[in-house]
């Protein structure tokens, strides 16, 4: 979408509108094509992890030179390793033909993926299956809403619409850089009269604006059969507002452009990993979590190889789930290993309880926590009353209580909505000094 968030701000509404269905129609034909169908075939193949696996150390064989037996004699990649994989790889010409993935970069170390058209097919059938089919039961919805950080239109519109349609009637994409209690009735009629049947969102923007509809007193004509929240953590109180709201359950999944590893949760709470997918492990991590470790069963021309993923959890086990499934899950995934911020006193936090700190606080709509050093933080937000002394002494009574030894700066934000596709953040200015 980078042309794309470039163009669609410039043109006028109806042309937006035909933008974006050409633009999806040309996605279509390349995402769902023969290569697609080929990929479905391939992944209900029993055997298709292990040939997988099988050429992913071929692959490693041969461009480290050497021979390998297995994935474990192929040491961990982090981002830097595969940085240098591709650089390595475009200068020696290998790289001709593929497409381009950006990791959001939202802890500040974005890297760029080259992906070929045949990985990308595969990505999206066993995602697509896994999470749609397997986990949602949704395998052809109807009328799917995008909630998700794209731009769209100029920030400073004022008027609706505040999304962009394809005119095929299949989707609408909706600006969440618009979600101001003043343009609520607006999203409330367009909903109703779209009646998505899946909605695909981050989930923090997410709600920002099921709390403003529940506010307005607004509820579904047709409710959503299900909602598919990606791209960053769901917090309980989050997905507690968005199902109060949409009056549907919130499937919960895990994934990155790096496409090392795959995972959703079940009705039962379960976050089940993909296997088809990847391999996952785990290393031990600070104050005693697991960090995430994945090797992409998708990814060819570019292997990803026992990624450190610098997401934490508590614990990787095999289960026999009541939803009926037997595999790995997930248990207690949450922050990043680079979110994790060392306190003066030795101890580690991160981003989640911070995160939920905030949300309790009145009036309090985004924020952004700036760790300058170990003992030296600076807050951006942005509340709606503008008490700006009343929601400080709250956010300091609680980092008192979990950050003691913290010095907090503080500054008000007149922007209504976050510059990003995230209500919450913490950006370390100086990532070095918070490894752990």
């Amino acid at each position: 979408m980078g042309i794309a968030a470039r163009l669609f701000p410039l043109l006028p509404d109806p042309l937006r509108d035909l933008a974006v269905t050409l633009f999806s129609i040309l996605i279509d034909r390349r995402r769902f094509g023969p290569a697609y169908r080929t990929a479905l075939g391939s992944i209900t193949d029993p055997g298709f992890p292990a040939a997988r696996e099988r050429l992913v150390v071929a692959r490693m064989a041969a461009l480290l030179g050497r021979p390998i037996s297995s994935l474990e004699d192929c040491g961990h990649d982090t981002k830097d390793t595969i940085r240098r994989r591709v650089l390595e790889l475009g200068n020696a010409g290998s790289l001709a033909g593929t497409l381009e993935w950006s990791t959001g970069g939202t802890t500040g170390n974005p890297v760029d993926v080259p992906v070929t058209p045949s990985e990308d097919a595969l990505n999206t059938a066993l995602t697509r299956s896994f999470i749609l089919n397997e986990l949602m039961n949704l395998s052809d919805p109807r009328r799917t809403a995008y909630f998700t950080g794209k731009v769209l239109m100029p920030p400073g519109r004022n008027h609706p619409p505040f999304w962009v349609r394809d005119l095929r009637g299949r989707r609408r994409y909706y600006s969440m850089f618009h979600v101001l209690p003043a343009n609520i009735p607006a999203f409330a009629d367009d909903l109703d009269r779209f009646r998505p049947n899946l909605l695909i969102a981050n989930p923090s923007p997410l709600a920002r604006l099921a709390r403003l509809l529940a506010a307005a007193g607004w509820t579904p004509r047709e409710p959503p059969l299900g909602i598919w929240s990606m791209a960053e953590e769901l917090l309980p109180a989050d997905r507690e507002a968005i199902e109060a709201t949409f009056r549907c359950p919130v499937t919960n999944t895990y994934g990155m452009t790096e496409m090392a590893i795959l995972a959703a949760d079940c009705v039962h709470g379960n976050m089940h990993v993909c296997e088809a997918y990847g391999r996952t492990e785990t290393v031990p991590a600070a104050g005693g979590r697991l960090e995430l470790v994945g090797t992409s069963f998708v990814r060819e021309r570019v292997p990803v190889v026992r990624f450190r993923t610098g997401d934490l959890c508590d614990a990787l086990e095999r289960i026999d789930c009541p939803c009926g499934r037997k595999g790995l899950v997930i248990r207690g995934l949450s922050g990043r290993a680079v979110e994790v911020v060392t306190l003066p006193d030795g101890r580690t936090l991160t981003a989640s309880p911070l995160a939920d700190v905030l949300r309790r606080v009145p009036g309090l709509v985004w924020s952004r926590f700036e760790v300058l050093s170990v003992d030296r933080w600076r807050l951006r937000y942005h509340s709606a009353t503008r008490q700006d002394e009343a929601v400080l002494a709250e956010v300091r009574r609680e980092l008192e209580r979990r950050a003691a030894g913290v010095t907090l700066e503080a500054a008000w934000d007149p922007s209504p909505v976050p510059a990003g596709p995230k209500d919450r953040l913490i950006v370390f200015i100086s990532p070095g000094d918070h490894e752990t």
